[in-house]
């Protein structure tokens, strides 16, 4: 992943070495995260973010399910009377970086090719 970091930091032409760069997952073993890009210059340290859509990986706001070898197609628009409450409680406590943005998701973070261990056109 460091190595990953480090190409994207290099192509994205981001200032520095990318040599600095550190896992912000350190102390646990499960992952290894290395952040390489602007999002910690856009977005304050501590922030919450409150997702008003989310998008999938053709950034469409959209989720597609495979349910008994039928796709089915879920919106993934989020209530915005909610959003905007939710929005307007965090002004009310001091030093509590709000915003409110969309955030894509992922497939089968977890088992998107496999499932119970076998490929999907193995499966009965």
């Amino acid at each position: 992943m460091r190595a990953f970091a480090q190409l994207v930091h290099q192509e994205r032409g981001l200032a520095g070495d990318g040599e600095d760069l550190a896992d912000i997952c350190v102390g646990t073993d499960r992952y290894a995260t290395y952040q390489a890009g602007a999002l910690h210059r856009r977005i304050e340290a501590g922030s919450v973010a409150i997702t008003d859509t989310t998008v999938d990986d053709s950034f469409e706001p959209q989720l597609e399910q495979v349910v008994l070898d039928d796709v089915v197609v879920r919106s993934t628009e989020l209530d915005k009377d909610l959003t905007e409450e939710l929005r307007a409680c965090s002004t009310e406590i001091p030093g509590f970086p709000t915003l409110v943005s969309r955030t894509t998701c992922t497939r089968g973070f977890y088992k998107g090719k496999m499932i119970f261990g076998r490929p999907p056109s193995t499966q009965a």
